[in-house]
């Protein structure tokens, strides 16, 4: 489904809370940055349907939990959580907000 044609209410982010990985990134970083959700999910090796399943079991889930729920196994699920870890602050906030809208959008469509 493409969702580029939906909009969403947008919510305030502190972003002031945002703790950048680089001391010398600023704000203004944050927002010029061309990474999109598609870039982040290459870099890491990470597919798109999996890493918006694990955000969301994770969150609720041990990792045990998490892999029986995504019918993985528990490697599977330790190299995403590895995979998050290994991200900046900035590639795990737009990944996990562009999944999370994703699903948003598909549960307002059904």
């Amino acid at each position: 489904m493409d969702h580029s044609k939906y909009l969403l209410p947008t919510y305030s982010l502190d972003l002031w809370s945002v703790k950048f990985s680089n001391k010398n990134q600023s704000l203004n970083s944050f927002y010029s940055s061309r990474m999109n959700a598609k870039e982040v999910l290459e870099e890491y090796g990470l597919s798109r349907e999996t890493a918006a399943r694990y955000v969301d079991a994770i969150t609720r889930s041990n990792q045990t939990q998490t892999a029986e729920e995504l019918d993985v196994s528990r490697d599977t699920v330790n190299r995403y959580k590895n995979a998050f870890a290994e991200m900046n602050a900035q590639e795990r906030l737009l990944l996990i907000s562009s999944l999370t809208q994703e699903k948003l959008l598909d549960q307002a469509a059904e």
